[in-house]
């Protein structure tokens, strides 16, 4: 998961919508506080009305 703070708003809207407390406002911006929580389900960047949030996975090539 990544946040570009650029376009970031700080409207919490990212927050509401995440169930496992992976985000949190710092200086009126989101940011990861908690990484390894996240489950990359993508309710928060859906959510996110500026698209300032990206949220990926980690392939482990090994497994092909």
């Amino acid at each position: 998961m990544s946040i570009t703070t650029s376009i970031c708003i700080g409207c919490s809207v990212c927050i509401n919508e995440c169930n496992y407390n992976v985000l949190s406002l710092s200086e009126e911006k989101a940011e990861v506080v908690d990484r390894g929580a996240c489950n990359a389900c993508g309710k928060c960047e859906d959510a996110c009305p500026t698209g300032a949030i990206n949220v990926y996975t980690v392939i482990d090539l090994e497994d092909y």
